[in-house]
């Protein structure tokens, strides 16, 4: 398995920063990532901005000692962020991933794997994109529960947006009852939203409905409605998710995450180190080993 590379890995540079075997592992292993592997080479990578900030301003010396395994340790990257780089046996490598072909179970380490698939908006149909991923998803935590044993199957709706405003927009100007929307929901529910989202006059009313529901002054007649939407989609969802023999652990929403709540998961995220101030309106989310200025996230 990769983790024995790692671990291998681990063990050079753990003799020069001083510090037991299992603190190191805890804290480099999630920082090594698989960078090439080809006919030619394989490289594995970790960032030095991500051990000091693991490490606490420790810094990792480009020496490391090699060995069979281990071939070369080499470093570049920006003057920003300097980049450890493995060069690993190739045949070892393979070797080590073909190991657990066939092992029990109970030989690997047991580990609680999140697996997040699916995830389908509401009030709209159940298409062949939710499909592949909704097979691929399940298929990927079978194996993850093969091999690990315990796996919480994860299914995170679209449930919040614009989107609720112009649905709402399409009912009232299509006329669409609710006797009628309770015998053909999903059909009628995609249609409301189609017509309001193309036409130019329902911007602003979609816009304005869901700014009230996300800052909590709506109606409670619009509150219910939202949560009708929300749960008619949820029952033809359910009824697809049994035909296709799935089961979800759980069923989170965008509308967990409402704009009360996002000022301080804004500061979790830069407490632990996931993201990174630029201004005092910007925050940047780290994506691998680099900030992507384009990917900050605004708020107000």
């Amino acid at each position: 398995m990769i983790s024995l590379i790692k671990d291998h890995i681990i063990s050079k540079i753990r003799g020069l920063i001083n510090i037991p075997f299992e603190i190191a592992q805890k804290k480099l292993r999630p920082l090594i990532n698989l960078e090439k592997f080809n006919n030619e080479e394989v490289i594995f990578v970790m960032s030095q901005k991500d051990v000091k900030s693991a490490m606490g301003n420790e810094v990792l010396p480009v020496k490391i000692e090699t060995d069979s395994v281990l071939l070369k340790v080499f470093e570049n990257g920006s003057s920003n962020d300097q980049i450890l780089s493995f060069s690993v046996d190739k045949n070892y490598f393979v070797k080590t991933l073909l190991s657990n072909v066939g092992l029990p179970r109970e030989k690997l380490k047991n580990q609680h794997v999140l697996v997040e698939f699916s995830s389908p908006n509401i009030a709209k149909p159940f298409h062949i994109g939710h499909l592949r991923s909704t097979i691929v998803g399940n298929f990927v935590a079978n194996c993850c529960k093969s091999l690990y044993g315990r796996v919480t199957k994860l299914n995170y709706l679209g449930d919040w947006g614009v989107q609720v405003g112009y649905v709402k927009a399409g009912l009232e100007d299509l006329n669409i009852s609710t006797e009628q929307l309770s015998q053909d929901p999903i059909r009628l529910l995609y249609k409301a939203y189609v017509d309001a989202y193309n036409r130019n006059d329902t911007e602003e009313r979609a816009k304005s409905f869901f700014s009230e529901l996300e800052h909590g002054t709506c109606s409670e007649d619009n509150k219910v409605f939202w949560e009708n939407v929300r749960e008619l989609s949820m029952n033809n969802l359910r009824d697809t998710y049994s035909d296709l023999e799935i089961k979800f652990d759980e069923y989170c929403y965008e509308s967990d995450y409402k704009i009360a709540n996002i000022k301080e998961l804004l500061k979790n995220l830069e407490s632990h180190g996931v993201a990174k101030r630029k201004s005092p309106n910007d925050l940047l989310v780290r994506f691998c080993r680099y900030y992507a200025p384009n990917q900050a996230m605004k708020y107000h």
